[in-house]
């Protein structure tokens, strides 16, 4: 079943999860800016850009980086993370928020045979560089299942609260009833309530206007 056992790049969605990350952790606010003029940012030895033509203007908004999907957007939010600038600590913020909040790296329990945990390189690693983890803002440098991304967005928008995903909702017993499982909480501080529903706010603005 490749939903759990086939990790990979899953791009642009993750712009949404650092958004939320950058809000939970007071990098950024809904209404923080950041300059555009070129729709390009360098990160040590490499030049980053977005896909895509935007309105460009001399400085775009934390709802333009969803509503146009600017990887430079995201890009400045991981540099918050940092004091303005890319560095171990805004690694170290961002690691913390896919690793251990949205538990990409781990497995979700689910009830399904091979499932994979995916890969998400650390901060003190070689390979955990700068350049890196600003790909990892917009979903590159990383490989994670539907299943946990799926599961990792669902806590962002409800309030913060990571439910473990499942198949089985339940069990018949031996009258023919369904007895019905609780449902498993793996974490109830993803994000804040404020940030959740600020970023939900934001998610939804960004789809409805683009």
């Amino acid at each position: 079943n490749n939903v759990v056992s086939a990790p990979y790049e899953n791009g642009s969605i993750i712009k949404a999860l650092t958004m939320g990350a950058g809000l939970d952790s007071g990098a950024v606010t809904a209404h923080s800016t950041f300059p555009d003029g070129t729709g390009c940012v360098q990160v040590d030895d490499r030049r980053i850009c977005n896909v895509e033509e935007d309105p460009r203007q001399a400085s775009a908004t934390m709802l333009d980086t969803l509503k146009y999907s600017l990887n430079t957007g995201v890009v400045h939010i991981l540099r918050q993370m940092g004091g303005g600038t890319i560095n171990r600590t805004s690694r170290d913020v961002l690691y913390s928020y896919f690793h251990d909040k949205y538990r990409f790296g781990q497995l979700t329990g689910i009830e399904q045979a091979n499932e994979a945990s995916g890969t998400i390189i650390a901060p003190n690693e070689a390979e955990g560089n700068n350049v890196r983890y600003a790909n990892m803002t917009f979903g590159q440098g990383m490989d994670v299942t539907m299943v946990q991304t799926a599961a990792a967005f669902s806590a962002e928008i409800n309030g913060g609260t990571y439910y473990q995903p499942r198949l089985v909702a339940g069990i018949m017993g031996e009258d023919g009833n369904i007895v019905t499982k609780d449902p498993v909480i793996l974490a109830s501080n993803v994000l804040s309530a404020e940030a959740s529903r600020t970023a939900r706010d934001m998610i939804w603005q960004g789809r409805a206007q683009g």
